[in-house]
């Protein structure tokens, strides 16, 4: 019995030997993950700037390089304003491999010890889509057009050439207070009224361009849609106004009506209500691209972005609908998706 009982201790003790190895590599290659992890999102913070993203991945990998087990071998590519890469291992020490002659060595040379990697891939992912029952409006603004002098244009062509950046998920506001001023053509499709806005149908057959301004959309909308130009008349300026009040009004119950004005809102952290109804000051508009300029010719979305109401304007200027202002780009309803342009930017993990 005493033979067999030595050849079963030996087995068993090389199964603990070698659970007790494989547990190391895991540990490794957590320790490493996790090393990976924190260095990309650090960096995912900062890729509006290739350099200063580099850098904040770097100190971060290189404060998890050290003591036990330290993340070695660290590599980091940067596309900026897209995504970060970082790489590296952390050598797991074997204790049975060695016993019966698997003794590898790592990258930097460690005897009986096994280098596990791990890599991790920060994107900057913008909201660029919306589900049915968001709180987008028919006005898209012209995104395509630097040279204009409308600050709310040369805002989002800013925004879109990459001149102008904003702090990822910042619900701090953006710009100053701009008009709304809607883009308004005569029976014969001459533009008569030059604006920021061109109102859109974008709302399914049966819905007036009207309806989809105080109700919620019942179609989505994603990056890269062609939107038909509603063409309205310059008359019907004054209807938009008016229908863009009855939006805000404590009876329009498909919206929440708990903040009035902007501060309470941004103290709560740009939220809704708990049943997820939108706020009923914020617009989600469609950044756009004429496919003619100033005609009445299809457009594109490139992008949506949030815009505070601070008040509807029911009389004055000729073509001002609504004066506010961009805000944080915590667009409400908003589903992920990554596109170009602007958006909720997040950093997205990926391993």
């Amino acid at each position: 019995m005493l033979p067999l009982v030595l050849f079963a201790l030996v087995a068993l003790l090389g199964m603990a030997a070698l659970t007790l190895d494989v547990g190391m590599m895991e540990w490794a290659k957590q320790r490493a993950q996790n090393s990976v992890d924190a260095a990309a999102l650090a960096g995912g913070q900062k890729l509006a700037n290739g350099s200063e993203a580099s850098d904040a991945a770097l100190s971060v990998a290189a404060a998890n390089s050290v003591g036990g087990g330290p993340l070695e071998g660290i590599g980091i590519i940067v596309s900026p304003g897209r995504s970060i890469t970082v790489e590296g291992h952390v050598n797991a020490t074997l204790s049975f491999a060695p016993v019966v002659g698997f003794a590898p060595r790592s990258d930097e040379g460690a005897v009986n010890t096994l280098s596990v990697p791990a890599s991790a891939t920060v994107t900057q992912q913008n909201v660029c889509s919306l589900p049915p029952g968001s709180a987008a409006v028919p006005f898209g603004i012209v995104g395509d057009d630097p040279a204009s002098t409308d600050p709310a244009v040369a805002f989002v062509s800013a925004l879109l050439s990459g001149a102008k950046v904003l702090s990822p998920g910042a619900a701090q506001p953006v710009s100053s207070q701009v008009n709304l001023n809607l883009r308004v053509w005569d029976s014969t499709g001459r533009l008569v009224q030059a604006g920021s806005f061109v109102p859109l149908l974008l709302s399914s057959v049966g819905t007036s361009y009207f309806d989809s301004i105080k109700m919620t959309t019942d179609q989505p909308l994603s990056f890269s849609q062609i939107l038909p130009n509603a063409g309205l008349p310059y008359d019907n300026v004054a209807f938009t106004r008016l229908y863009l009040a009855a939006r805000l009004s404590p009876s329009n119950t498909a919206y929440s009506h708990l903040y009035a004005t902007y501060d309470p809102w941004l103290a709560a952290g740009g939220r809704a209500l708990a049943d997820n109804r939108p706020v009923d000051h914020v617009l989600i508009v469609p950044i756009v691209a004429q496919s003619v300029k100033n005609q009445l010719a299809p457009v594109k979305i490139l992008a949506f972005a949030a815009f505070w109401v601070d008040q509807p304007v029911l009389s004055g200027a000729s073509s001002t609908i609504a004066v506010g202002r961009f805000i944080g780009l915590n667009i409400p309803g908003g589903s992920g998706g990554v596109c170009s342009g602007i958006g909720t930017e997040t950093p997205r993990l990926s391993t």
